[in-house]
């Protein structure tokens, strides 16, 4: 595991300091007291300030996710660091997990590579200009319009240490995403969170991204843990697993939590909403255990994942129609008889496999031939 920081920043131009985790001082020998409130460029090397503003800039205006950056930063005893941050813009903050860049590690590779894929996946949002074409086709994909703002998300930061991936920190941006309050969440399970058909897949995600320290994608189907009498329900099986192996490490939890007490990004960050965000919340009733939204439907979710050694940090959205993948063209003559339903299904998998990959924005578009003209001439 290496050694990555979490930090907070608001949306100013100033990208002012509003919390770090104590691994900064393994990192950059700071202590979190000495770089809270103070600006992020004060600490950038003076040849790349330009670049970095303009990378804050790009990134608050187009909600950027999963961002990946690569700057040097001033050591407390005076010399270069060389670092890695992941960041996701969150409404009115940006949260970044930095560690120290080394060139060729098997983990910065794997970062780099999963990174834009995952953005792609979470960026496809209202604003993009294919949701203004597919609107008119279907109602799925219409929203209700808003004021131009940032787009709503909150952070969740679990205990990476245990498997039932405790919350142990949450933005008050739940409210608006999962219609909880932030006490709700704390201290329990991430996956009380998540229906049972989706569970699965969101533990075989989460773990594989604590062990390749990388970036990862969840969707899912969201589950209102105030379900559960005491937040300790059976998870077909997880549930008790994680159970035996917290008693085990009790210990060592209330240390880390301790340690996390200390520098609570609730003390330090003053993480505010706008006047409307906030008379909206008052609509809002935290203790229901519905899982379902004003329609009746199920509220689903996506989640970028990211991993620090004080944490895993998990960005959530509402999730959006996810946009059709563009389809390759065929190899072969296609005929009406291939629509049935076994052939059909391997294509649309086939398409969405190669939209999945780094160079799904550069994929091959098939155009037909020019009238008069035949196809080889």
């Amino acid at each position: 595991m290496e050694i990555t920081f979490i930090s907070i920043l608001d949306l100013t131009p100033a990208a002012c300091i509003k919390y770090t985790s104590g691994s900064i001082e393994d990192i950059l020998g700071y202590d979190s007291n000495e770089v809270v409130n103070k600006s992020l460029w004060d600490f950038l090397h003076p040849d790349e300030l330009s670049f970095a503003r303009q990378i804050h800039s790009q990134s608050v205006s187009h909600d950027m996710a999963a961002g990946l950056s690569y700057f040097q930063i001033k050591h407390q005893l005076g010399y270069w660091v060389g670092v890695e941050c992941v960041f996701n813009v969150v409404y009115d903050v940006l949260v970044a997990s930095t560690s120290i860049y080394k060139r060729g590690s098997r983990s910065h590779q794997k970062r780099a590579t999963d990174a834009p894929v995952v953005r792609r996946l979470f960026s496809q949002s209202q604003f993009d200009p294919r949701y203004n074409m597919l609107a008119y086709i279907s109602s799925k994909f219409s929203r209700v319009p808003r004021s131009p703002s940032h787009e709503p998300r909150a952070a969740l930061f679990l205990n990476r240490f245990t498997r039932s991936s405790n919350i142990i920190y949450a933005t008050r941006g739940v409210a608006n995403v999962l219609g909880l309050r932030p006490a709700d969440l704390v201290s329990k399970s991430f996956y009380y969170c998540i229906e049972e058909c989706c569970l699965h897949g969101a533990v075989r995600c989460i773990e594989s991204a604590k062990s390749n320290d990388t970036v990862a994608y969840l969707r899912f189907c969201f589950r209102n843990p105030l379900q559960d009498d005491n937040g300790t329900g059976d998870r077909t099986g997880y549930g008790s697993e994680c159970q035996d192996q917290d008693e085990e490490e009790d210990d060592d939890e209330m240390q880390y939590e301790d340690c996390l007490d200390s520098q609570n990004p609730l003390d330090k960050c003053n993480i505010t909403t706008n006047t409307d965000l906030s008379r909206s919340r008052t609509n809002i009733q935290p203790r229901t255990t519905t899982t379902t939204n004003n329609n009746g439907q199920r509220i689903e979710v996506e989640a970028v994942v990211s991993c620090s050694s004080d944490g895993l940090v998990v960005i959530l959205r509402r999730a959006l129609a996810p946009i059709p993948p563009p389809f390759e063209k065929p190899g072969y003559p296609v005929h009406a008889k291939i629509a049935s339903s076994h052939l059909l299904g391997p294509l649309i998998l086939q398409s969405q496999r190669y939209s999945a990959t780094p160079a799904a924005s550069n994929h091959c578009q098939y155009h037909a031939p020019p009238l008069g003209l035949k196809r080889g001439s």
